[in-house]
């Protein structure tokens, strides 16, 4: 399909009749033996193009809530909305960002960091070189009544000036063909013209994939800021903070955790150059599960000082944590250790028929299965009542296990737990 018929469907979906098409379909029609009837209805009084565009808007309807909120923009594809910029994160990107006003945007997509910029009272002009995304992002802006706050392009990134520009902003896509990619090679425009347009502006902001691979991001951009932001455990997005925008200079790392809550503080940050790396020794009376931006930023010596609690690594190259106490901080959660052995699928069943053990959860470390793998088959060797979380990694050639009590431990609750042995 074109480009130009894309629009024709854009613009016949945002008519009356289209409108109707769309208030008319529901998501369960377009599940299971439900679709092939119901594009075949569609099909019968409108063209594919419409039919095909209308099935990805209304199948998209649960994913745009869970990640724009109650009112989220109603023009967008796939591939769009699976890119654009949660609600959280936009809002925490555009408090640092939106005072360097005026803002050039790249790759604007659907328009998720534009709106919130345009909100936050940034003016801003975007480019955008998929022209049916342009039009879904004009679309979407002007039902939010901020057409106005926006110079909006239907043109690739190369054609625009830099001129005049307070910041940049981009969101390049990753992809290599039909698949996302965590290479610097796979964006588009190119890292070379996006590095060269950063180096001629005063602040620049870019998103990127939070598994880009830290040396290739070292080698880009030596000067810059490097943030990871995590919502909710889920590490969502890296940040490259360029220019003035990079407010902490001596900080190469920064881990941020969000609130869903787009119009909330963030739970923590933590800003900091790597340092030395922390201790390696036997599991203590507390395990920490370390949430995913504290892993991905390597900030675990400036973490452990800022609780101002000793931490330690359970192995080289594992995130697992132990203390002998329990800091009150969202970068990592804390479980009472019931025990810790050498791994062995039957020791660890004995040892968890013993505690009365029902329900386990099980996170693994440089282990070569997953860890709903390994549960699901020692579950069915328990029988008990006692949930507990299981924590395995390697160090060195062998395999260990950590057995915890199932609920994470609060620094209000771990008074007494402190002077409890490791095995009891």
């Amino acid at each position: 399909m074109t480009d130009s018929q894309h629009e024709e469907a854009l613009d016949l979906l945002a008519g009356h009749r289209g409108q109707e098409l769309l208030s008319g379909l529901a998501p369960a029609d377009l599940r299971g033996p439900r679709l092939p009837a119901t594009v075949q209805r569609l099909r019968s009084a409108w063209p594919p193009d419409v039919v095909s565009l209308a099935i990805d808007l209304v199948a998209g309807q649960a994913a745009a809530r869970r990640k724009f909120g109650s009112n989220p923009p109603r023009w967008y594809t796939p591939t769009a909305l699976q890119q654009a910029s949660s609600a959280a994160t936009a809002a925490h990107r555009a408090r640092r960002l939106a005072p360097f006003s005026p803002i050039l945007e790249f790759c604007a997509g659907l328009g998720g960091d534009t709106l919130v910029l345009a909100r936050a009272g940034a003016s801003v002009t975007t480019y955008e070189a998929d022209p049916l995304l342009a039009a879904m992002l004009g679309r979407n802006l002007a039902e939010a009544g901020l057409d106005q706050n926006v110079q909006s392009h239907s043109a690739p990134a190369r054609s625009a000036a830099l001129d005049g520009f307070a910041a940049l902003y981009a969101d390049p896509s990753r992809r290599s063909s039909a698949r996302r990619s965590n290479s610097l090679d796979a964006l588009a425009p190119s890292i070379e013209f996006l590095r060269d347009a950063i180096n001629r502006v005063p602040a620049a902001a870019l998103k990127l994939s939070p598994a880009t691979p830290l040396p290739a991001l070292h080698d880009v951009f030596p000067d810059a800021e490097i943030e990871f932001v995590s919502v909710a455990g889920e590490l969502r997005e890296a940040v490259i903070w360029a220019g003035a925008l990079n407010s902490a200079a001596a900080a190469t790392f920064r881990a941020t955790i969000l609130a869903g809550d787009p119009a909330a503080a963030p739970l923590a940050e933590l800003a900091d150059e790597p340092g030395p790396y922390l201790p390696v020794e036997p599991v203590g009376p507390y395990i920490a599960e370390s949430d995913p931006a504290l892993i991905r930023s390597g900030l675990f010596n400036a973490f452990a000082e800022s609780t101002g609690i000793a931490h330690a690594r359970l192995a080289q190259q594992i995130a697992f944590l132990t203390s002998a106490t329990v800091p009150d901080s969202p970068f990592a959660r804390y479980y009472r250790v019931i025990d810790a052995l050498p791994f062995s699928e039957r020791a660890i069943a004995a040892r968890l028929r013993q505690l009365n053990c029902g329900e386990i959860t099980v996170r693994c470390r440089g282990f070569p299965e997953p860890g709903h793998v390994v549960a699901a088959r020692l579950q069915t060797k328990l029988g008990g009542d006692i949930p507990h979380r299981l924590f395995i990694y390697r160090s060195g050639d062998r395999h260990h296990v950590v057995i915890a009590a199932h609920q994470p431990t609060t620094a209000g609750a771990a008074t007494s737990a402190n002077l409890s042995p490791a095995n009891p």
